[in-house]
């Protein structure tokens, strides 16, 4: 017996929604309703199973045309959905570089899109100046320790780190 009681219900009953490619959703709601379960079926972390929760897959949820359930298919979904975190998820020890160049092999991109990437997204989001000279790679800001950043920085890192990619 559990300290709390089991309810028997689907927590994402009923949810239809269709994100076009660049477009930017936000999950909003009231505690429980299913937030982080959806991002949790979304990102690969939870099993979509039907409504009455025996197990049986959805095949419903998709994306990019990939049955989040198809494992075979992780690598392609991952390259067309960016999520950004509540909690700072990276590794605070690397680099703004490295850990980008981590997550972009995660996703499959090529070493030249994870780099193109990276160089539009350290200016667009501030980490460098646009009229910065030389490479923007080579800038301190991007080569220290995450782990050292300010809030508002490691925040912008989520955000380029959900962007990468261009999902």
């Amino acid at each position: 017996m559990g300290i709390l009681p089991k309810h028997d219900f689907a927590a994402l009953k009923g949810i239809d929604i269709e994100c076009k490619q660049g477009q930017i959703v936000a999950l909003l709601g009231h505690n429980g309703s299913g937030k982080t379960t959806m991002i949790n079926v979304l990102t690969a972390r939870q099993r979509a199973t039907n409504a009455h929760g025996d197990g049986e897959d959805a095949s419903v949820v998709k994306i990019a045309g990939c049955d989040v359930n198809d494992i075979s298919t992780l690598t392609a979904r991952s390259r067309a959905i960016g999520v950004c975190p509540q909690n700072l998820m990276c590794f605070t020890e690397l680099s703004l570089a490295d850990n980008v160049r981590i997550v972009g092999r995660l996703r499959g991109l090529s070493d030249k899109q994870v780099e193109d990437d990276m160089r539009e997204l350290v200016v667009a989001l501030g980490f460098v100046d646009e009229h910065e000279t030389g490479d923007v790679l080579q800038h301190a800001s991007i080569n220290r320790p995450v782990g050292k950043f300010s809030g508002g920085m490691a925040r912008r890192l989520q955000i380029l780190l959900a962007l990468l990619g261009s999902p």
